[in-house]
């Protein structure tokens, strides 16, 4: 994805450390029983790593790249499918002063696995070719009127052209407890790269973070809402500014590990992202059923006549 910026804020990327294990190869009766739990220790890391990037991946099918106000503005936004109709919701002031729908360009996810960064992490490769950048099959843009919620509502022609996915949504969503952890793709402004012509491409970046338990001083938070909104806390406060993740959605991990036989990743939207408190470094989230209130608005279920 490409904007137009005037500097540029690459990382450095740091490795894992690897902890020396010391054996005491003298003695034998013993030696198995030393390795055997430092094996399993890292049999373990490697598969959560492998489960992170396998949730990484599925969520991704989820989220769209927004670009408008002729790249003034980077935002995303999350494919869901509500009462039969296939949309994308965003926060509404990515896109609420775009002079037409025709000037929202959208980017979805390339082919191929994708190659993701995180706070800080160096950008020093080509920027990823993104799958068919351009308009969507746009039926109608739907703002709400007591929320920064945006509804872009999708024709149901030619969306199988696109790498984006639509997550089922139902009035059983509910946002997950505090301490749970999420995971929002967002598009950040910084870090970026130059590319040509004034242009910056800017890269995915996963956010994996944890819902925050409300405390009495976020009631002097401006525009928060506890019956509304959460907080989760950015992790490159300070360092790194989140513009570009206006919109993504907040993923929480569903267990479907039980009598599973093959392991395979689970998401469930637990809220939109719409505000930085920069301050305390903390990012509002719009939680799912203040959405769904705002989908039932819009897209009411049929309700069959006799």
């Amino acid at each position: 994805m490409c904007r137009r910026s005037q500097s540029t804020h690459p990382g450095q990327v740091q490795g894992p450390a690897c902890p020396a294990q010391s054996v005491d190869q003298t003695l034998p009766g013993s030696f198995s029983l030393i390795l055997v739990p430092v094996r399993e220790q890292l049999v373990q890391r490697i598969d959560e790593q492998r489960r992170r990037e396998a949730y990484e991946e599925s969520v991704y099918w989820h989220t769209v790249g927004l670009v408008a106000r002729r790249g003034q503005v980077v935002g995303c936004g999350s494919g869901i499918c509500w009462n039969g109709t296939c949309l994308i919701v965003t926060a509404k002031h990515v896109i609420c002063d775009t002079a037409s729908p025709s000037d929202i360009v959208f980017f979805c996810r390339p082919d191929g696995p994708i190659p993701l960064v995180t706070p800080g992490g160096a950008i020093v490769r080509q920027p990823p070719r993104a799958s068919n950048p351009g308009t969507l099959p746009l039926e109608k843009i739907v703002y709400c009127e007591w929320e920064d919620l945006a509804g872009i509502v999708l024709k149901p022609t030619s969306l199988e052209n696109f790498n984006l996915r639509f997550h089922e949504l139902t009035h059983t969503a509910a946002t997950p407890a505090p301490g749970t952890t999420l995971l929002a793709i967002g598009f950040p402004t910084e870090p970026s790269v130059p590319v040509a012509g004034g242009l910056n491409a800017t890269f995915p970046q996963s956010e994996w973070t944890k819902i925050r338990t409300s405390d009495d001083s976020d009631r002097f938070l401006r525009g928060f809402n506890t019956d509304r909104h959460f907080l989760v806390s950015y992790s490159a406060a300070g360092h790194q500014d989140p513009k570009g993740m206006s919109g993504t959605g907040g993923w929480s991990e569903l267990d479907h590990s039980v009598n599973a036989l093959v392991w395979s990743p689970h998401q469930s939207l637990a809220g939109v992202c719409t505000h930085y408190y920069r301050k305390k470094g903390l990012l509002k989230f719009v939680r799912i059923e203040a959405v769904i209130e705002f989908l039932d608005e819009i897209l009411p279920a049929m309700v069959p006549t006799s």
